[in-house]
């Protein structure tokens, strides 16, 4: 009793410093505003009242990605777009009804097959998108896609696969006649915002959304800077073309 009682000041004090050094490093990486926003997302979740989210706009140049190194065996490493029902969706992270959704929207999805298995997958959409996660819809323009869903299992991760997926992909949505592949990404998935940064961007803005039941509040460095709704009816429109 005696020694957990002199050990828990200890360990108290020593989190403390962890906490802080944590809560410094995210605001040097992300902003002030960011890690707001963040607090604020948990404190909502604590209360079951809503959700916040604050989002950072990239779009990837194409025109730059270099083409993937060429193959002796095609059977190596092939870049295919999925069709409906095909059983390469069976390793990516999302159940048949989402992956039946985002079909049913027009989004499509594409795979890397490394010696008949696939490793890595990718989704886009042309046209205006409307966002799953809260009630945004952003319109592109005509040589621009909106990509999302990029999904590597873990034993895939590591080596060149992201890069080797993103090269395939450039080349099939450049033959299509687009340059820019536009995303969202929450500035917390840090993983994330890193390896879109690694590839030749461009940063178009930031949109932070607040939730509170069915009422949405929007702050953002795009137009309309500010933007409140109550369904997807009013939901902002945030045109990519001005930025971009």
């Amino acid at each position: 009793m005696t020694q957990a009682m002199i050990q828990r000041p200890d360990n108290t004090a020593a989190s403390k410093p962890g906490r802080l050094t944590a809560l410094r490093q995210g605001i040097r990486e992300v902003g002030l505003w960011a890690t707001a926003i963040y607090a604020l997302s948990k404190a909502l979740q604590v209360l079951r009242w809503g959700r916040a989210v604050h989002y950072e706009i990239l779009a990837v140049d194409l025109r730059q990605i270099q083409a993937p190194p060429a193959s002796k065996n095609v059977s190596e490493q092939r870049f295919m777009r999925l069709k409906r029902d095909d059983p390469f969706f069976s390793g990516i992270d999302a159940a048949q009804d989402e992956i039946a959704r985002r079909l049913g929207q027009g989004s499509l999805c594409s795979a890397l097959i490394k010696k008949d298995q696939a490793v890595a997958w990718i989704w886009h959409h042309q046209g205006a998108f409307d966002e799953d996660e809260v009630r945004a819809r952003f319109a592109l323009p005509g040589d621009a896609v909106w990509d999302f869903g990029v999904f590597i299992p873990v034993a895939a991760r590591g080596g060149r696969t992201l890069l080797h997926l993103w090269q395939h992909y450039a080349v099939a949505v450049s033959q299509e006649g687009k340059n820019w592949s536009v995303s969202r990404i929450g500035v917390h998935n840090r993983s994330s915002l890193r390896a879109h940064k690694r590839l030749p961007h461009r940063s178009l803005g930031h949109c932070s959304f607040i939730q509170l039941g069915r009422f949405q509040l929007s702050v953002s460095t795009l137009s309309p800077r500010v933007s409140f709704c109550s369904s997807r009816d009013d939901a902002p429109v945030f045109d990519i073309a001005d930025p971009l």
